[in-house]
């Protein structure tokens, strides 16, 4: 896979960082477990780019939510 989009956190954050393809995307952006993403930083020898993003923490920051909100849109649009 190109990008693998994750909310779940937990130790779905590795096996969505085993998806993907060299140099793949994986975007973190909840935590749905309740548990914190497991990431051995290891993976990103071969998948360098990980972003993420708090909804929570950027609601409560209006200055900054528009515009995560339209970078996590074009990481999505890049998907397809």
């Amino acid at each position: 896979m190109d990008a693998v989009f994750e909310m779940l956190g937990g130790e779905h954050t590795a096996k969505s960082l085993r998806c993907l393809r060299d140099f793949g995307r994986v975007i973190q952006y909840g935590t749905a477990t309740g548990k914190p993403p497991q990431l051995d930083v290891r993976a990103l020898y071969a998948n360098p780019r990980a972003s993420g993003l708090w909804l929570t923490y950027l609601s409560q920051k209006p200055e900054d939510h528009e515009t995560s909100v339209a970078q996590l849109s074009e990481w999505i649009a890049q998907r397809s």
